[in-house]
């Protein structure tokens, strides 16, 4: 087995079309995932203020976000920081 360095950036590792674009886009799923937390009760509050089918989200949170804008991806995470049942979720940097 071969083993390489990586770049830092997994998707220009394997070749993803806008690597540095598709790291922000993970990036800000993780940060929405962190809000939500997995929780059944909460996903289905995230589905309501988010506009999203509860499979749509699911998807997006098991990393399917290739053709989400990460303009609403943001905006996805503005809305549930506004929403004050996911007001106090704790985010990393």
């Amino acid at each position: 087995m071969k083993i390489e360095k990586s770049s830092g950036n997994v998707y220009a590792d394997i070749g993803v079309a806008n690597p540095e674009q598709m790291l922000r886009k993970a990036l800000i799923v993780a940060q929405i995932s962190q809000v939500i937390t997995y929780s059944e009760d909460r996903i289905s509050r995230a589905v309501g203020i988010l506009g999203l089918s509860e499979s749509d989200l699911k998807e997006l949170l098991h990393g399917h976000f290739h053709a989400y804008r990460e303009a609403d991806l943001m905006e996805y995470l503005e809305k549930l920081h506004q929403d004050k049942s996911f007001a106090g979720a704790k985010l990393g940097k």
